[in-house]
């Protein structure tokens, strides 16, 4: 049901975004974003306010479990953290008047 639910959004970030189509929109936001140095809780949360900003909450929510779905079935390492701080990353955004006020936020919110 879960990978309904996610397909779901995916398609319906896709059709709200006119600039470009999710995927590439999320992936050219995250390629754009200087998070090498940062703790991986800290990129979640800048990426995926960055992603609400840029592309939609839908695609951010996508980005975020996508990755670590990934994770969990991949090579990577699936951290429930991670999901906290994209959520974070989302509040963030909703909040955010720029996204130059993202950093700020997500120290606040312990990221």
């Amino acid at each position: 049901m879960r990978i309904v639910a996610i397909l779901a959004l995916a398609l319906a970030s896709c059709a709200s975004t006119p600039r470009a189509p999710a995927s590439s929109c999320m992936q050219q936001t995250v390629d754009s974003l200087d998070l090498a140095s940062l703790s991986a809780e800290r990129r979640h949360c800048l990426a995926s306010g960055t992603i609400v900003l840029r592309c939609g909450s839908a695609s951010a929510w996508v980005a975020g479990y996508g990755k670590e779905v990934g994770d969990l079935f991949g090579p990577g390492n699936f951290q429930q953290m991670d999901l906290r701080a994209n959520a974070a990353g989302r509040r963030c955004a909703a909040s955010a008047v720029s996204e130059a006020d993202l950093p700020a936020c997500c120290a606040d919110a312990g990221f």
